[in-house]
């Protein structure tokens, strides 16, 4: 019996088609595959398959082949090791300007299911259908992903190998602008336990001080996003950690200067999705006088411990 496969168009933020093929009885448990925190995304044409007939589209359902014979093997293994498998395509032609479904979308669709139930895992296709925020490389896809995929977080593996923030109350966070110091809060350091104080929601340095030892005070653990470049500025934070008795860390982002210019631009340019916090660009001339201004943060100044984050997309 043929696995069946659903078809539902999200329309919450631009106009997506999804198609989901559940896993085979012989596959993984149902509450295995919910609690898959690791994604692999692939794409679909000229990365999982290509048409036969050598066409860009194919010229019917079957028209189609795997682009490697590698491929379903591949992916059936990444499944094997608890990888949500993830297909994303860019489709213009399967709806009209309303968001519905025009003729093309039956043949996709029929093809599709052929590819999906070829795979024998479980498999979630996200086409993006117009010239929207879901169109690749935009990034509006992502946020539907754990929704779709059933996991809503509670299998995530804290266990890093940063242990000692267990006992640590303080992380300075020290990089250029753009050098990916609040992504990585958010990726990393929020699944700990710590609060972040960003020195941009501040209108004066004195009362991001105070806002600082207030929450010491209180005992809540605390990330400092801000630039923290020079020893000199860094000494306010390992001054304040020493007055409570509490252990500071330090995290340098290593991002290179060009890296980090081009962040900051795609950041600021990018709308809300890139840029929620509302950023303008970094002027340049005050960025460029930053970067011999950085100075590596050393446990002589009184960090427990100094870390550094290589920039990962």
């Amino acid at each position: 019996m043929e696995q069946p496969v659903t078809w539902t168009v999200h329309r919450s933020q631009g106009i997506v088609l999804v198609g989901r093929c559940p896993e085979l009885e012989s596959g993984h448990s149902d509450t295995a595959v919910q609690r898959n925190i690791m994604v692999v995304a692939v794409d679909l044409n000229q990365t999982l398959i290509v048409s036969k007939s050598g066409t860009l589209h194919g010229k019917d359902e079957t028209d189609w082949k795997w682009w490697h014979e590698s491929v379903p093997t591949k992916l059936r293994a990444l499944a094997l090791a608890k990888y949500t498998v993830i297909i994303s395509s860019n489709q213009g032609r399967l709806t009209d300007l309303d968001g519905n479904e025009v003729p093309e979308a039956a043949l996709f669709k029929r093809k599709l299911e052929h590819v999906m139930r070829a795979l024998q895992i479980p498999v979630t296709l996200l086409v993006a259908c117009a010239n929207d925020l879901n169109r690749k490389p935009r990034q509006g896809l992502w946020p539907m992903i754990p929704n779709l995929t059933g996991n809503d977080g509670c299998g995530i593996d804290k266990t890093l190998d940063i242990a000692q923030l267990q006992c640590v109350s303080m992380i300075i966070l020290v990089g250029l602008p753009g050098a990916g110091k609040t992504s990585y809060y958010h990726r990393v350091l929020q699944n700990y336990g710590f609060e972040r104080l960003d020195a941009h929601s501040y209108e004066s340095r004195q009362s991001f001080i105070l806002a600082v030892d207030e929450a010491v005070l209180q005992r809540i653990p605390i990330v400092i996003d801000d630039l923290n470049i020079d020893i000199e500025n860094r000494k306010t934070w390992t001054l304040l950690a020493s007055k409570h008795g509490i252990r500071v860390d330090a995290f340098l982002f290593t991002t290179s200067a060009d890296l980090c210019i081009h962040n900051d631009t795609v950041r600021a340019l990018g709308g809300p999705l890139m840029n929620q916090e509302i950023r303008s660009v970094y002027p340049r001339l005050q960025f460029l006088d930053l970067v011999p201004r950085l100075e590596k943060p050393t446990t002589g100044e009184g960090f427990g411990a100094v870390y550094e984050v290589d920039f990962k997309v």
